[in-house]
């Protein structure tokens, strides 16, 4: 039911000469929902006023029913005998849902208003009564909502799942699509989406009043609005009458409403796309289709939150308000923690806590992100309002309510000695290194590619690759040269024409001078003071080669013994030098225990990249252990960066995640 604006609260400051006197609200209705076969009696208490509804049993149904009748606690505990225990309790959580109330001691007062961070993540407004509109429908209510009914979306389903299976080329494709559509087409698709959405909240409307139909209930108003959590708005149907049916199939059914009526809409969607011809509209109607079964699945039967899925598992497992009884499960077991006398919780509501405080935790985690992507100074107002929704109010609500529980002092002087210590740590500069990998290198090695098509030859001195177009290009550009050369000496030759073929002359020396270098480029050199390795050209050799093909083999040349540190990007932080002559710690991976003292002779600013890493050279003396050793042996060096709280890193690591790395100019590879 459509929940008030007021609710009954109790004033304490009115004094009274007799003993007080109790009634029950018109408002409040008691419904019995024993299932068939059960032993022990099961009711629902409901504050239509304020949208507040338990489940009771029999003795507390007629505990209310004498107070109703005799206006007294007192005498009311004489007709149903109750232990002393369960009789504040009882009268607390009674008063508190205004299902109980005092006598002249009541004002109307309006609800408490929620956090200011709350109402800018979380909206709820009532937009329009769909009883109306259930009425209109009733018919396709009564199918839909019937063993017919169910039997037949079980086969439409697998006539679904059938034709996206069998059709999973052009599903994927129609995806591969999405990030390609028009402003019109998206547009389309959410115009399409949005009634598919309306529709859905229109299946617990019709569920809702089919079932109260049955049960012989009056439905009442059915009201219809928008929420927005998270920045996203969320159509809702307000069916909170249905914990007046006894049959808890009917109520999941209920919960289940939307998602039941909107696979029937998929289902006819899939239908009508494999009859379309391939083309925009098939491409559409199939992402609308792939877009809300998947929303449904991650969202609405999502139970960690209160969408179809929480209700749904509400109604199943016989515990409404299950929200509020896992926060009161997490309360007491806190204090419980402290010492306190309050009641053993639930192991299935603080699960159900855990959990849902986990994906809270992941939902703003999305949301932080987009809005990094999108604003980074957006995303530091996300991460305020995280806080203090998910960290600072629970905290604040948790201690307000260990005042009232009589905690044991010794517990809450460690607890408090061990948070603020946690506290303080979380901004104490500790010291940090960042580990970096590399190797030790005595040759610089380069691959060898063919630098023209032709035939592979070896001789003593290297690698001759021979091409007889290039040759025959070459003598046909020097005939060419000749003929102009002996034209130019004719002297009939006139002053223009003479001209002309001075500059035909030169263009063909240049075009002669290009293709002689690309000859000489061809007769690959491999000194005797250099080592060369034998790659593809053991493979080619005597045979063809193409430009640019598989490396014939790789040069090394000997060169001072270095180390090559490779510096990921994801591992630069801010104040990190990486200048000449800062010192680094290497050790070798061979040998744990070989530690040396190494500098950096390349700066950060002049490093190049490769494959995203910055390559950094560094310099040391030779010691024992590094005597000997073959060019390419790995080493892990150290390099010292400034002292960081763990606050400090753990934003760090936050920017390395949102970004792929971090920013860094460095000198072109060469």
């Amino acid at each position: 039911m459509q929940q008030s604006g007021l609710r009954w609260v109790v004033n304490r400051n009115v004094k009274h000469g007799s003993a007080p006197q109790f009634f029950v609200p018109t408002f409040v209705t008691i419904t019995e929902v024993t299932e068939t076969g059960a032993t022990d009696p099961e009711f629902v208490i409901s504050n239509e006023a304020t949208g507040k509804y338990f489940t009771a049993d029999r003795a507390t149904v007629l505990f209310l029913e004498a107070i109703n009748r005799t206006k007294s606690v007192t005498a009311a505990l004489r007709d149903v005998p109750m232990i002393e225990t369960q009789v504040k309790p009882l009268l607390g959580k009674l008063r508190n849902a205004g299902v109980l109330v005092q006598a002249g001691d009541t004002v109307r007062a309006p609800a408490p208003k929620s956090p200011i961070e709350g109402k800018l993540i979380s909206l709820r407004r009532d937009l329009i009564n769909a009883a109306g509109a259930a009425r209109l429908f009733a018919p396709l209510g009564r199918f839909l909502f019937s063993p017919v009914g169910y039997m037949a979306w079980v086969i439409a389903i697998f006539a679904t799942l059938a034709q996206l299976i069998t059709n999973s080329d052009k599903v994927l494709y129609s995806l591969r699509q999405l990030p390609d559509q028009s402003v019109q087409s998206l547009i389309l698709l959410v115009l399409i989406y949005s009634s598919i959405k309306a529709i859905h909240e229109m299946g617990h409307a019709l569920a809702y009043q089919r079932f109260c139909q049955q049960a012989d209930l009056d439905p009442g108003p059915i009201r219809m609005g928008i929420a927005v959590f998270a920045m996203t708005p969320f159509p809702f149907t307000d069916v909170t009458g249905a914990w007046r049916l006894r049959s808890r199939f009917q109520r999941v059914m209920i919960g289940a409403g939307g998602m039941y009526i909107e696979t029937w809409m998929i289902a006819i969607l899939t239908a009508i796309w494999a009859n379309v011809q391939a083309g925009p509209i098939q491409s559409l109607i199939l992402q609308v289709v792939v877009i809300s079964g998947a929303m449904t699945l991650a969202f609405n039967l999502n139970p960690a939150v209160k969408l179809d899925g929480y209700y749904m598992l509400t109604d199943a497992i016989r515990r409404p308000n299950l929200a509020a009884r896992s926060r009161s499960a997490a309360l007491h077991w806190m204090a419980r923690r402290f010492g306190g006398e309050a009641v053993r919780p639930d192991p299935l509501d603080l699960g159900y806590w855990l959990i849902a405080y986990a994906y809270r935790w992941t939902i703003f985690a999305g949301i932080f992100w987009l809005a990094y992507r999108f604003d980074p100074n957006l995303a530091y107002a996300v991460l305020a309002v995280t806080t203090m929704m998910l960290i600072v109010r629970p905290i604040i609500g948790t201690f307000k309510y260990l005042a009232h529980q009589r905690i044991k002092p010794a517990r809450a002087i460690i607890f408090a000695l061990l948070a603020g210590g946690f506290g303080l740590l979380l901004f104490v500069p500790l010291p940090d290194r960042v580990l970096v990998p590399g190797h030790y290198l005595t040759h610089e090695t380069r691959f060898i590619e063919p630098p023209e098509t032709g035939r592979l030859s070896s001789d003593a001195g290297g690698l001759q690759i021979d091409n007889p177009q290039l040759s025959e290009e070459r003598t046909s550009v020097t005939l060419r040269r000749i003929a102009l050369e002996n034209t130019l000496r004719s002297v009939s030759v006139t002053a223009v024409e003479q001209a002309r073929l001075q500059r035909d002359v030169e263009r063909l020396v240049a075009l002669e001078g290009e293709i002689a270098a690309r000859m000489d480029r061809s007769r690959i050199d491999l000194p005797e003071t250099q080592v060369w390795t034998p790659m593809a050209a053991e493979t080619y050799g005597g045979a063809w080669v193409l430009a640019a093909s598989d490396p014939l083999g790789a040069l090394s040349r000997p060169v001072d013994p270095y180390i090559r540190l490779r510096v990921p990007q994801t591992a630069l932080q801010q104040g990190l030098e990486l200048d000449q002559g800062v010192p680094v710690g290497v050790r070798f991976v061979h040998d744990g225990t070989c530690d040396v003292a190494a500098t950096l002779r390349t700066a950060l600013a002049q490093a190049t990249l490769l494959e995203g890493d910055a390559l950094l050279r560094a310099t040391f003396e030779d010691t024992d252990c590094t005597r000997g050793l073959r060019s390419g042996a790995a080493v892990v060096a150290r390099i010292e960066a400034p002292a960081k709280s763990i606050l400090v890193r753990a934003r760090t690591a936050v920017a390395r995640l949102l970004q792929d790395r971090l920013p860094v100019t460095v000198a072109s590879p060469t």
